[in-house]
């Protein structure tokens, strides 16, 4: 037995017992229609699994402020910090050793902060805009998430024609930006999904000098969120082949060196993590130490990231900037937007790692809950949007949503992501749907 949530006409909730018959991997919940004068409804959603516990976290990063510091960079656009492609934010504004050349400027500046083994110089970029971004254009964010964001046929999408131009005009910037004049990235960390890649090789070939090689590798570990509250399917990623074909039909630069993860799954396992802001704080933490210990980029002292909106939120947390934690924002970065930060690493003691283990087993908690909370708002307030839009005589926009999501569930191996979706567009074009009736369910 399961309790049933109830709204009342005032708005207020009672409850009552009703059964929960299994369908596939989910829970639907089974009910007579309330005599009484409340409307009743019953929560479905997908199953969250729990959380993987945090981890050790056997460095610290933090940036050298000396050279460039976003803190000196805000733009506020409707409330929010956001980074836009421009050059003030690849533009660094060292205040040290002004007769020295800026290659001068950034060994001293690395050899201060623990050499170049633990200190480099990093350009850090979001992906240009992919089909997913437009879809959630088009439709509002809230929409997208409860309706358009599952269809396995949009599955790691590849850049937009503006996606592709906005990879371009990135590498553009950063060629006639002052962070060049102290060092050109030759290798670019990217994470496994089309539109990173396809973002890397454009925008390097635009900085890039001629017959000059680049190594480009491609990482799990720079991907976004993973898990139930953060997934989509356009953050699912495809196998080696497909990572490699998408590399293939860039055609430049011409001396690409591809060097790819000896341990990548073949199959994506991400749809079956669950993870937490401080979860991918930690997996970023791991790939930022993993990229300061590679040996084959030594000889470069700048290395090129290319991630995702989320993902680079929790670098910027991992160097010591503060996030929000009502929305986990500390700056909004557009597509292809682009910084440069000098950053260095320190090792914690054994001590260190266990208080902050435990202080992240704390937090994860309260992430959980916060994460769960703030989804199914997202969710419930899409389909309230979309109700409204209905009512309003604007059917039209969602009836094709509607045949693809029924198109989807009687073709594709994705029911239980699908059927609830399906029930509840049909409740909310019928002027039926009630805001609360998406809920996460957890593990067990």
């Amino acid at each position: 037995m399961s309790t049933l949530v109830t709204l009342r006409e005032d708005d207020s909730l009672m409850r009552q017992e009703s059964t929960d018959i299994s369908i596939g991997t989910k829970k639907i919940t089974s009910h007579q229609k309330n005599t009484n004068s409340g409307v009743s409804f019953h929560a479905m959603g997908p199953i969250r699994p729990n959380p993987i516990p945090p981890l050790k976290r056997p460095y610290q990063f933090r940036v050298v402020k000396e050279f460039n510091d976003l803190n000196r960079l805000q733009n506020d656009k409707d409330d929010k910090s956001v980074i836009t492609l421009e050059h003030r934010y690849i533009s660094p504004t060292p205040a040290i050793y002004t007769d020295d050349t800026p290659e001068d400027i950034l060994t001293r500046l690395i050899m201060e902060n623990g050499g170049p083994i633990n200190c480099k110089l990093l350009y850090i970029t979001r992906h240009g805009q992919s089909k997913h971004n437009a879809d959630a254009m088009e439709t509002g964010g809230d929409q997208y998430s409860a309706v358009c964001a599952h269809f396995s046929q949009d599955r790691d999408p590849a850049l937009t024609n503006s996606g592709e131009q906005e990879a371009a005009m990135a590498g553009d910037l950063i060629s006639t930006s002052e962070a060049v004049k102290y060092a050109v990235p030759s290798v670019v960390y990217c994470s496994t999904l089309k539109r990173t890649l396809q973002t890397a090789v454009i925008c390097a070939a635009r900085y890039l000098p001629t017959n000059m090689p680049l190594t480009l590798f491609p990482r799990d570990g720079l991907r976004e969120f993973m898990g139930p509250g953060h997934l989509h399917v356009s953050d699912g990623r495809g196998n080696k082949s497909d990572i490699l074909e998408t590399l293939s039909e860039l055609g430049e630069p011409k001396q690409l060196s591809v060097k790819l993860e000896d341990d990548l799954p073949d199959e994506d396992d991400g749809f079956r993590t669950a993870e937490t802001y401080i979860n991918v704080d930690i997996r970023i933490e791991k790939e930022l130490a993993n990229i300061f210990d590679d040996t084959t980029n030594r000889p470069s002292s700048a290395v090129h990231i290319v991630s995702h909106n989320r993902a680079i939120q929790s670098i910027l947390r991992c160097l010591g900037y503060s996030t929000n934690q009502s929305n986990y924002r500390i700056f909004d970065f557009d597509n292809a937007a682009t910084i440069a930060l000098l950053v260095s690493r320190t090792p914690r003691t054994e001590r260190q790692q266990e208080d902050l283990q435990a202080s992240d087993e704390a937090l994860q908690r309260e992430e959980s809950a916060q994460i769960d909370e703030s989804y199914c708002a997202d969710i419930n307030s899409g389909f309230e949007k979309i109700q409204k839009d209905c009512m309003e005589g604007r059917s039209d926009k969602w009836q094709p949503w509607l045949k693809k999501l029924e198109e989807e569930l009687a073709n594709g191996p994705s029911g239980d992501v699908i059927e609830w979706r399906l029930e509840l567009l049909k409740k909310a074009m019928s002027g039926e749907f009630k805001y609360g009736e998406f809920a996460m369910q957890k593990a067990v």
